[in-house]
């Protein structure tokens, strides 16, 4: 999972413009300057990568890394 938690910060800081250290787990991602659009691209990303599908109805509930984490075991368990 550390993996899979990399790519996503390298991802979060390319989207938001920010450095990868600066990405925080628990801060919302809107906080760290990612927008809707952008938050769609990172579950298009995160869908793509581990060929799953998160449900649109749980798109909302993802506020932070931790969430998206959290979504990415619920439907892909622990890789």
């Amino acid at each position: 999972m550390s993996d899979i938690r990399d790519e996503l910060i390298a991802r979060i800081a390319r989207l938001a413009e920010i450095p990868p250290a600066s990405v925080q787990e628990n801060v919302p991602l809107r906080d760290q300057g990612v927008d809707s659009l952008m938050a769609m691209e990172l579950v298009a990303f995160i869908e793509k990568r581990l060929g799953i599908d998160i449900p649109e109805e749980d798109i909302p509930k993802v506020r932070t890394l931790n969430d998206i984490l959290d979504k990415v075991r619920q439907y892909a368990g622990d890789r």
